[in-house]
């Protein structure tokens, strides 16, 4: 084999791993376990994803209802990131 094509194999093989990783940090936590909220919230995303675009006319008429969706579709990484940034500095007093 030549080293062009060991390169484009192990290439095939990286990006396999790279997207089994990012799909498994989407519902996994730091020590590997099943997280539940990170599983609702990614699966209320699709949901709300789907609905903005599957009934868009009828969502854009009232806006409460987009208000709703936009903020299923947000606000869960804006608390996470808030959470984040408030607890942060706890843990580098210690």
């Amino acid at each position: 084999m030549t080293n062009a094509s060991t390169k484009r194999k192990f290439d095939k093989n990286l990006r396999k791993q790279l997207l089994r990783r990012d799909l498994n940090d989407l519902i996994r936590n730091p020590e590997g376990k099943v997280s539940e909220s990170k599983l609702y919230s990614n699966i209320g995303k699709i949901v709300a994803i789907y609905l903005l675009v599957a009934y868009a006319e009828s969502v854009l008429k009232s806006y409460d209802v987009l208000l709703v969706l936009l903020g299923f579709v947000v606000v869960p990484d804006i608390l996470k990131k808030a959470i984040s940034m408030k607890y942060s500095h706890a843990e580098d007093k210690k």
